[in-house]
C-alpha cells in the first residue's frame, strides 16, 4: 500500500475511534411531495473530492430511523453513517470516476431490493443544489 493511502486510512480509522459510542444522527427536511414514497429505509449518497492528484470517494449509506410528516414539513432522522465503499486513487482517469459512480448505481439497485433508499447521489451537488434553492426563495415558506 502507498504512503498517502496508508495516511489516508490512518486518518479514516482515528475518526472510527474518536466517533465510537458517539450518536451522529443525520436529519433532513424538506416539503413532502405526493411523487416520493411514503416512507424511506435509509439514505444512500457519495462524496467525492480531488485533491492535488489524488482522488477520495466514500459511499455511505444511512438507516432512517424516523420518518414522519408535520406541519407541513416531511423529517428523516438517520443514523450513523455506514461506509459501503471507498476508494482512494491517485491520478484517477476517467474510467476509475465512471467505476465510482457504477458502485454507487450498484449499491442503490441492491438497496432498493431490500427496502426504499432515498438516492441522494453526490451528496456536495445534493447540499449546494438544496442550498441555492433556499437562497433563491424555491423553497414554500408558509
Amino acid at each position: 500500500m502507498g504512503r498517502g493511502l496508508s495516511t489516508f486510512n490512518d486518518v479514516r480509522h482515528a475518526c472510527d475511534k474518536a466517533s465510537e459510542g458517539g450518536d451522529y444522527t443525520l436529519r433532513w427536511e424538506f416539503p413532502p411531495t405526493e411523487d416520493m414514497p411514503s416512507h424511506f429505509t435509509s439514505l444512500i449518497y457519495y462524496w467525492c473530492a480531488d485533491v492535488l492528484d489524488w482522488t477520495f470517494y466514500v459511499l455511505i449509506e444511512r438507516i432512517v430511523r424516523e420518518d414522519k410528516v408535520a406541519d407541513g414539513v416531511r423529517t428523516v432522522t438517520c443514523g450513523k453513517p455506514l461506509r459501503l465503499e471507498g476508494f482512494v486513487v491517485k491520478g484517477a482517469s476517467d474510467d476509475q470516476r465512471t467505476m465510482m459512480i457504477d458502485e454507487y448505481e450498484r449499491h442503490l439497485a441492491m438497496k432498493e431490493r431490500e427496502g426504499v433508499p432515498a438516492a441522494l447521489g453526490n451528496i456536495s451537488s445534493f447540499i449546494r443544489t438544496s442550498s441555492m434553492s433556499h437562497s433563491r426563495g424555491d423553497a414554500d415558506s408558509s
